[in-house]
């Protein structure tokens, strides 16, 4: 498993770098908290997201789990609202 820093630097290397910086599809609050936060951090650049990670026992007597990650880019337009309802670009 990877360590949140991998997972980032995997998404950063893979990634648009204008794409993932964007913060246009976040919400007033959102955009405020970002301003607060490059203003604390005495940074031009910061990419808004979030990992939460949960591990679940998935037989009776818990000896074996799955573990669940969740990662959200907020400031990211959803790839469904591109599309129709089977998936073709409108």
């Amino acid at each position: 498993m990877l360590l949140p820093l991998d997972v980032l630097e995997m998404i950063w290397d893979l990634g648009a770098k204008d794409v993932l910086l964007s913060s246009d599809h976040l919400d007033t609050d959102g955009k405020k908290h970002m301003a607060w936060m490059k203003e604390h951090l005495q940074v031009e650049e910061l990419i808004a997201w979030g990992m939460h990670g949960d591990g679940i026992p998935c037989n009776y007597d818990r000896t074996e789990s799955v573990v669940m990650i969740n990662l959200n880019l907020p400031g990211l337009r959803q790839r469904w609202q591109d599309e129709d309802t089977l998936g073709h670009p409108p």
